[in-house]
């Protein structure tokens, strides 16, 4: 995927941005799949707010952050009594399901070098615009069927993925995931 192929929508108005619900809603009714990145702040970039930590890059220094803190959310989660249903046990979130815990760990806003999308237009939104009024916030948004046919054309990406030793989310929990994101965020 080249960079280009991610926008980046400048917005002034509410007008603008059903406008451009619009436009993007014709364009998924020919084929194109999108998915939406709504940001508080003018970052400018995709940084993950794991990366954002650190004042210069160190990976070995993040990779033995992340594993701590990966670890410790471990350890916290099984001992959480008032976890609710919809979230996943702590057995489904132990070794080899690291991908999976970075994915919990970021529900309860701890920084991951993950980065969340959503396919809901109107969700990105919500997340760009409510936690910092005062900013200037972002969206971003990208074709997803680029990346598949990237994913597909090389073969190296594939591999990556069908190694993976963690087991892709299924969707209900994905669904589930940004939803109780969505409801915590209105109830703080």
């Amino acid at each position: 995927m080249n960079i280009k192929d991610i926008t980046q929508g400048p917005i002034s108005s509410v007008a603008e941005l059903i406008d451009l619900a619009e436009a993007l809603h014709q364009q998924t009714e020919s084929g194109r799949r999108w998915a939406f990145r709504g940001q508080p702040r003018d970052y400018g970039s995709l940084i993950p707010s794991f990366q954002r930590e650190f004042s210069r890059q160190s990976y070995g220094t993040a990779e033995v952050i992340e594993r701590k803190l990966i670890d410790a959310f471990r350890q916290h989660y099984a001992d959480l009594k008032d976890r609710s249903a919809e979230m996943p046990l702590p057995n489904q979130i132990n070794i080899g399901y690291d991908l999976r815990c970075l994915s919990v760990m970021q529900h309860y806003e701890i920084p991951t070098r993950l980065l969340d999308w959503t396919s809901n237009y109107w969700t990105a939104i919500y997340f760009a615009c409510t936690s910092q009024p005062d900013q200037t916030a972002e969206l971003w948004y990208y074709d997803r069927g680029i990346f598949d046919g990237q994913r597909m054309a090389d073969p190296s990406l594939q591999t990556l993925l069908e190694r993976s030793k963690t087991p892709r989310p299924s969707r209900l929990f994905l669904r589930d995931v940004e939803t109780m994101s969505l409801l915590n965020s209105i109830h703080k």
